[in-house]
C-alpha cells in the first residue's frame, strides 16, 4: 500500500534534549538540494546516522491536493549527526514513476531499499555498501504477483531479516494472505513464511510502507483496518490485535515494551496508544485538545524517559503549527514550540532525534529547510 499519509515529511532536523527537559527552539539550516521531495521513512542507526528517503511530489490543482505523476525516488544520508547530508537521486526513470516504499539501513554505508514502479506495478530491492553511489539489485524472485505491494524491509543483524508486503495468493491457494519473507543469509536468498504461521487478512485490509519497527525479534506492523499484528520470532509466526476501527499510523517501538501508534476512527481524526507491555495492551493517550481539524504530523516515543511527542496543524496545507509533549503517559500535555513543522520525528535517545519540515501548499513555493534544536 501506498504511504500512510498520516506520516509523511520533508526533509529534515534534528532535536537535542536531555532526559527531563525537551527545548522548544529550533533553528534552521539550508540543505544543498534543490529536491521538492516528500520523505515519509526515517530510519536512525544510532545518534550520528540516519537514512530518510521519499519520493518527488508537487500540489496538483485540479485534484485540490499531492500528486506524486512523473516522479523521482531520493534517499537522504547524514553520518555526522545532521552537521552534513549526502543526497542521493536514485538512478530511475521518471516516466516508470517509482515509488520508494521502504528503506532498512545497517549502517552509514549499507542499506537496503524497496521501490514501487507506479508505471507497472513492479516491486524492486536494491542494496547499496558505499552510502548510495551505487545500487546493486538483489531479492529479484521475490513480490512478483501482479498485486504484490512490498510495505517494509527489516533486518535484525546482518543476517536475518524479513520483508513484508499485502496480502497475495500463492500457488496452493487462490485466498490472500500477507507476503513475509524471511532471509538468514543476508537477502541472498529468501523464503515465504507459510499461510497457517499468519493470521487470515480481513477483506480488503492491507499494510502501509513505514508503519512496521522491529527490536531484535519482536516485530510489529499495522494495517488499514486497524490491526496490528506481531512476531516474538523473528517473523516465524504471527499473532494479530485490533486497535481501531481506522488506519494505524505512527506505529513505533523504542524497546522490547514500549511503543506508540495513531489508531483510525471513522469521521474523526482518531486516538493516540501507548503501550509498556509489547503491544498486549494498550492506553488511549490522546491529547484532550486535538479535534477531527487536526493534522497530525509526528506522535511518537522518547526512549528512557518514554516521554509522549506530538506535533499538529490545522491543515494539511498549512500551520499553525503546535508542538507538545507529555511526561505521564498522556494524562498532561506541554506546549514546547509553535511554528514548526514537525513531521515523521523519530528518537534514538533521550539526546537525539530527527525530524524534518512539511512540504506545504504555499502558493507553488516549498519548503526545503534542515532544521536543528540544541
Amino acid at each position: 500500500m501506498k504511504s500512510n499519509f498520516y506520516k509523511t515529511t520533508i526533509l529534515f532536523l534534528l532535536l537535542t534534549a536531555n532526559a527531563m527537559e525537551i527545548s522548544g527552539q529550533w533553528n534552521s539550516q539550508i540543505p544543498q538540494t534543490n529536491d521538492t521531495v516528500w520523505l515519509y521513512e526515517n530510519q536512525l542507526v544510532d545518534k550520528q546516522t540516519a537514512w530518510l528517503g521519499g519520493t518527488e511530489f508537487f500540489w496538483d490543482p485540479a485534484i485540490n491536493g499531492f500528486n506524486y505523476g512523473n516522479s523521482d525516488v531520493y534517499c537522504y544520508r547524514t553520518n555526522d549527526g545532521g552537521t552534513s547530508w549526502k543526497a542521493i537521486r536514485f538512478p530511475l526513470s521518471e516516466t516508470l514513476a517509482p515509488y520508494l516504499s521502504t528503506i532498512h539501513p545497517f549502517d552509514a554505508e549499507h542499506a537496503i531499499i524497496g521501490i514501487y514502479l507506479l508505471s507497472s506495478g513492479q516491486n524492486l530491492i536494491y542494496r547499496t555498501r558505499n552510502s548510495g553511489s551505487n545500487w546493486t539489485r538483489i531479492a529479484n524472485s521475490i513480490f512478483t504477483n501482479g498485486s504484490s505491494f512490498i510495505d517494509a524491509i527489516s533486518f535484525k543483524d546482518t543476517l536475518n531479516g524479513i520483508a513484508m508486503g499485502d496480502p497475495i495468493p500463492d500457488l496452493n491457494s487462490p485466498d490472500a494472505y500477507f507476503e513475509i519473507y524471511k532471509t538468514t543469509d543476508g537477502g541472498a536468498s529468501w523464503n515465504r513464511i507459510p499461510r497457517s504461521n499468519i493470521p487470515e487478512p480481513l477483506t480488503d485490509e492491507i499494510g502501509y510502507n513505514g508503519e512496521l519497527t522491529r527490536i531484535g525479534d519482536h516485530i510489529w506492523f499495522g494495517t488499514s483496518h486497524g490491526r496490528i499484528y506481531s512476531s516474538e520470532d523473528g517473523g516465524n509466526n504471527w499473532i494479530v490485535d485490533e486497535i481501531a476501527q481506522g488506519n494505524i499510523a505512527f506505529l513505533k517501538f523504542v524497546d522490547a515494551s514500549h511503543g506508540v501508534c495513531y489508531g483510525g476512527v471513522p469521521n474523526q481524526t482518531g486516538r493516540l496508544y501507548y503501550t509498556e507491555d509489547s503491544g498486549k495492551t494498550w492506553s488511549d493517550v490522546t491529547a484532550p485538545f486535538v479535534t477531527a481539524d487536526h493534522y497530525f504530523w509526528s506522535f511518537s516515543l522518547i526512549p528512557e524517559s518514554y516521554f509522549l511527542f506530538l506535533n499538529i496543524s490545522e491543515s494539511i496545507e498549512g500551520g499553525p503549527f503546535k508542538t507538545y509533549i507529555s511526561k505521564d503517559k498522556g494524562q498532561t500535555w506541554l506546549q514546547i514550540g509553535e511554528a514548526n513543522e514537525l513531521n515523521a520525528a523519530r528518537f534514538i535517545s533521550p539526546q537525539v532525534g530527527f525530524a524534518g519540515e512539511g512540504q506545504l501548499k504555499r502558493s507553488g513555493s516549498w519548503n526545503e529547510t534542515f532544521f536543528i534544536c540544541w
